[in-house]
């Protein structure tokens, strides 16, 4: 049973990075206080690591999104 949810969530996964790929953007369901918080602390850090050329230029707002969303999977 474990192996099988694993590979449920792989396949979930998969099926969400392929929807970012073709420019999906998430619902944002991150509104409260701590996701709003988490988002603009993400945002930051990554506008921070391309700043010093440690990361190549992105769109910051969809990759805090997708960040935040691959670590809130649907349980």
């Amino acid at each position: 049973a474990v192996v099988w949810r694993a590979a449920e969530l792989i396949y979930l996964y998969g099926l969400r990075a392929r929807r970012y790929a073709a420019g999906a953007r998430p619902a944002r369901p991150f509104r409260g206080p701590f996701g709003r918080w988490s988002h603009a602390r993400i945002t930051a850090l990554l506008r921070e690591a391309v700043a010093r050329g440690k990361a190549q230029p992105l769109d910051l707002e969809f990759a805090a999104d997708a960040i935040l969303e691959a670590m809130s999977p649907p349980l």
